[in-house]
């Protein structure tokens, strides 16, 4: 739990005056990466503890398609989503699912409009 936090605070930390803007992107970009493996590296069971413990808004408004030299991209936003919404999201219990959808509108990826009729 120690290690996300660590790695959180880094993203939160991302904004960075214009002198330090490349080291400050090579930070952000390793501490994405780290956060991806650190995701996929835990069972189920953490992975639900840490997304309900965790400000998921905060991670996915923060973990960006990064430019990564030569017109290349990291892609680690649309790593996470998959991984969070796609890969594990049935191993995940009920209570992460709501969190990851709450933080998803928080970050603003969708709006829900209307009724829900169910």
């Amino acid at each position: 739990m120690k290690d996300i936090g660590l790695l959180l605070d880094k993203l939160r930390l991302g904004v960075a005056p214009d002198l330090n803007r490349v080291i400050s992107s090579n930070v952000l970009v390793k501490a994405e990466e780290d956060i991806l493996e650190l995701f996929q590296n835990l069972s189920n069971a953490e992975l639900s503890l840490i997304v309900t413990t965790i400000n998921v808004g905060m991670l996915v408004s923060n973990v960006r398609d990064r430019p990564n030299g030569w017109g290349k991209f990291t892609h680690h936003k649309r790593r996470l989503l998959q991984f969070l919404c796609i890969d594990r999201l049935a191993a995940m219990d009920a209570a992460a699912r709501a969190a990851i959808l709450n933080g998803m509108q928080v970050a603003g990826l969708f709006k829900v409009s209307g009724a829900v009729t169910l």
